[in-house]
């Protein structure tokens, strides 16, 4: 009922809550944050591999090249361009409301993965993504929540709506292509393949713009680099190991939907920095959130029932 799919899924999402707060006030574009963290991420998912082939003594596994070209598609959907739009969304609209945006990916990742690899979705789980969605809902849209945009690259809220909507279709889109490419590779591995051709793209798109030195030269200040290599490490390091994690070992509308519980792991974090209280509306949207999620776990009310009969005989 609950297992390394869904762990890694509720993991990645407490790591991208930390790293999307860290990020919302850095003082680079939606694009240098997106590249910069992209190839710190890739850095460092490159030193575990290598680690992890000495000490297993086993190299990497040689993936087709169709599997490999499904990895870098999903990577140009999805980091490319489905981070990017968030990013520029958290910019707008702050932590909370941005990640409202968010909980919109398991409807596209439901119909993606319906639609692409038949992936079958039981009326218990869609009913549970439905209450997950609506419990996140009300936590990300307390008024507390309007204050939290950080004013660096201010822009229209209609704009920053679009692309947190944008991001969320890219994101699902790019979760159900990554899984398709799975198959011959380890989690691991596909997130090293993925974020090398984020990496890769973004330096050859600066390049045809001649942007490239002007843009290495912004990121790599001081005060810059404090925030971005921290981030990067909990967001895309480990929190893009542990969605892809997710995405091969469950289905991709219930790895979307433990992967937008990020406000829940936000709002504390939030209340510690700008001192905002969790109202009794903030309280009600987690406790309905915590029952959405049960239900899209255990995927059946008789599993259900066993689970908490279980819980009582010990």
């Amino acid at each position: 009922m609950f297992g390394i799919g869904e762990a890694g899924a509720l993991g990645a999402a407490m790591l991208w809550a930390c790293s999307s707060i860290i990020f919302g006030g850095t003082r680079l574009s939606a694009w240098q944050i997106n590249s910069t963290k992209n190839m710190v991420g890739c850095f460092f998912v490159l030193v575990t591999l290598i680690v992890f082939s000495i000490v297993s003594g086993y190299g990497m596994s040689r993936i087709p090249l169709a599997d490999l070209g499904l990895l870098a598609l999903s990577s140009l959907i999805g980091l490319t361009i489905g981070d990017t739009f968030f990013f520029r969304s958290l910019q707008i609209l702050g932590p909370r409301r941005a990640l409202v945006m968010a909980t919109t990916v398991p409807l596209f990742g439901a119909f993606l993965g319906w639609l692409l690899i038949g992936e079958a979705i039981t009326a218990f789980s869609a009913f549970g993504i439905l209450i997950a969605m609506g419990g996140i809902s009300i936590v990300v849209m307390e008024r507390s929540s309007l204050v939290e945009a950080p004013g660096l690259f201010p822009g229209g809220t209609v704009t920053g709506v679009l692309a947190g909507l944008t991001a969320s279709l890219c994101q699902a889109c790019g979760g159900v292509v990554s899984k398709i490419g799975m198959d011959h590779c380890t989690a691991l591995e596909a997130t090293f393949w993925r974020l090398a051709t984020a990496v890769i793209v973004a330096a050859l798109y600066m390049l045809l713009r001649g942007q490239l030195r002007k843009t290495v030269a912004v990121v790599t200040r001081p005060e810059i680099l404090k925030r971005v290599i921290p981030a990067a490490m909990i967001g895309t390091w480990l929190g893009i190991w542990c969605s892809q994690i997710a995405f091969k070992n469950t289905s991709v509308a219930i790895a979307a939907t433990l992967l937008v519980t990020t406000p829940l792991f936000a709002v504390p974090i939030i209340r510690v920095i700008h001192g905002h209280r969790v109202s009794w509306l903030g309280m009600v949207g987690k406790v309905v959130t915590v029952i959405g999620v049960l239900l899209v776990v255990v995927k059946s009310f008789a599993q259900l029932l066993s689970l908490f009969s279980g819980a009582e005989s010990n």
